[in-house]
Formats: C-alpha cells, sequence, structure tokens
C-alpha cells in the first residue's frame, strides 16, 4: 500500500517535458506520495492505535518533524529533496520555489519539535499513570 503511488517516479516526465516542467511534476510526485504515506500512518494510528485526535497528531507529526529537523540540523535537507525531486545542482534558479516550500517546512518543523516532544512526554506519562 505505502507504494502504490510511488508508481509516479518510474514515470520518465523527463523525456516529454522540459526540464522546469520535469522538476515541478517530479516535486508534485513527490507530494502525493509523501501526503499518501502520511494517510496511511495516520489511518494507521487511528484505527490501530485508537488515539484521540490530540495523541494521533503528536504520534503521527512527531517523527516527520523530527526527521526534518535533523535533516536541516546536518544541511541535508536540500540535498535529500534534490536527489527526491530530480533536481540537479546546475538548476538553481528554477529551485527557487520549491526551496522556498522546504525552507518553510524546515523552520515550521523546527518550531514544533519541542511543542510535539513535551505533548509525545505527556501523552506516554498519562498512559502509564493509567495502567
Amino acid at each position: 500500500m505505502t507504494s502504490l503511488p510511488a508508481v509516479l517516479y518510474a514515470i520518465p516526465v523527463e523525456r516529454f517535458l522540459d526540464i522546469k516542467s520535469a522538476q515541478l511534476a517530479n516535486v508534485w510526485f513527490l507530494a502525493v506520495v509523501a501526503i499518501w504515506r502520511v494517510i496511511l500512518l495516520l489511518l494507521f494510528l487511528l484505527r490501530s492505535a485508537k488515539l484521540g485526535k490530540v495523541e494521533l497528531f503528536i504520534a503521527a507529526f512527531l517523527p516527520i518533524v523530527m526527521i526534518v529537523t535533523v535533516l536541516s540540523a546536518l544541511n541535508l535537507e536540500h540535498v535529500v529533496f534534490n536527489i527526491m525531486a530530480g533536481f540537479s545542482p546546475e538548476d538553481v534558479s528554477g529551485n527557487d520555489l520549491a526551496y522556498q516550500i522546504l525552507v518553510s517546512i524546515t523552520f515550521l518543523s523546527i518550531f514544533l519539535l519541542p511543542f510535539l516532544f513535551i505533548g509525545y512526554i505527556w501523552f506516554v506519562i498519562k498512559a502509564y499513570k493509567k495502567n
């Protein structure tokens, strides 16, 4: 189920689109696959773990936010994004919008990380006290 939309990655858009359009298509493909996988995670946590809304949000987005934060701390977020979206280093000016979105996601992740982590610890302690 997680790889179903990843078939989009197999479409050779570079062969029938110009480079900027192909890069944009690859970014959209990446977004579709990422959203699909987050939805699957949310559904799994909702149905299997039977979490409430706040717990569901924290359990789903804490790992994602931690990954983005660590990648940005290591200055690897643009490298990972470029590899997954099919960008090459010489296409710097064509990637400005995509990079702005990536920087926004990075700043949001860095901002949310402490709050999500504290919420996670809170719900772990709360669950521990129940048992």
